[in-house]
């Protein structure tokens, strides 16, 4: 028996009993419920009947005031999908040993859903009153509405609303991503990603789980399927005129790379570009043009993953 999924469930339970969140639920939802699927199946029934009244796509908009039953279920069903999506998961849960993730290093991982479901099921252990109401609950009708919780949490937090049913199950699809430990992530607060991944069916769906900074110079993503290629680019506030770090631009219509800092500097004066010069090797026809090739894009980087 793999000792860790025994870890996940006993992390799982520690979890739900130290958040106020998931035992204001349980005391509005537990009373009557016998096994975790009932528990489930009882709060996807009631976010489905105040659908109305529950949390709109994150905008800049003050909150509707809502009732207390409503936001006590909101804060219910963003915790158990936080859950499913590992945010309360402790760091050293996730990377066992330092060496595992060694300074300027990325590392790609699969997701074990059987880990996920044993953390799951110690959460909802709380929810179960003996072992025979725990062999009720039924393990398809569980992980349908976590399905449903999982993507509707991650479509308000990109400002989309949310799939009330979505096609795909969430466990059922495979899911993998990277840990990358560098000074990138402290050095671009703002790096933007893009992932490739196969075997993803419905793309209305988000293809990127969860993407953010889980420790210090430490960042995490998990997204649907399996990743292909990852894509890291500067933030895009990054637009600036300029030149490549080694002094050079070529121009968009010769393709020529041309050495701005040994042939166009003004009467030799380190920093100052004499414009004129660098326009008409550029062949541009006015200052629009000329702006318009002086642009530097932010650079990029992409890692393939085979």
């Amino acid at each position: 028996m793999d000792v860790s999924y025994a870890a996940a469930w006993e992390l799982g339970r520690l979890l739900a009993l130290s958040s106020p969140a998931f035992v204001k639920g349980l005391r509005l939802f537990v009373e009557g419920r016998h096994n975790a699927a009932d528990f489930l199946k009882e709060i996807e029934e009631f976010t489905e009947t105040h659908r109305s009244s529950f949390k709109e796509p994150i905008s800049g908009d003050p909150p509707r005031p809502v009732h207390e039953q409503v936001r006590i279920a909101g804060e219910l069903v963003d915790w158990i999908a936080r859950l499913v999506l590992l945010y309360p998961v402790p760091f050293h849960y996730i990377v066992p040993h330092q060496t595992l993730l060694p300074p300027e290093s990325l590392r790609f991982f699969h997701l074990d859903d059987n880990w996920v479901n044993a953390l799951v099921d110690g959460a909802l252990s709380i929810a179960v009153r003996n072992l025979a109401d725990q062999r009720v609950a039924s393990r398809s009708e569980l992980q349908a509405t976590l399905s449903k919780i999982v993507y509707q949490y991650r479509l308000r937090l990109q400002g989309k609303n949310p799939e009330w049913n979505p096609s795909e199950r969430y466990m059922d699809i495979p899911k993998s991503g990277f840990l990358l430990r560098s000074r990138i992530v402290s050095g671009w607060p703002g790096v933007e990603v893009t992932a490739k991944t196969r075997a993803t069916q419905d793309q209305t769906l988000p293809k990127i789980l969860r993407f953010d900074q889980i420790a210090d110079g430490v960042l995490f993503c998990l997204v649907r399927g399996t990743v292909e290629e990852v894509t890291f680019r500067e933030p895009r506030e990054g637009l600036h005129f300029g030149v490549n770090s080694d002094g050079t631009i070529t121009a968009s219509k010769s393709r020529e790379t041309l050495d701005v800092k040994k042939h166009f500097l003004r009467n030799g004066v380190p920093g100052v570009v004499d414009i004129e010069k660098l326009r008409t090797e550029l062949d541009s026809t006015g200052s629009g043009e000329l702006a318009a090739e002086m642009i530097h894009r932010p650079e990029e980087q992409s890692i393939n993953w085979t």
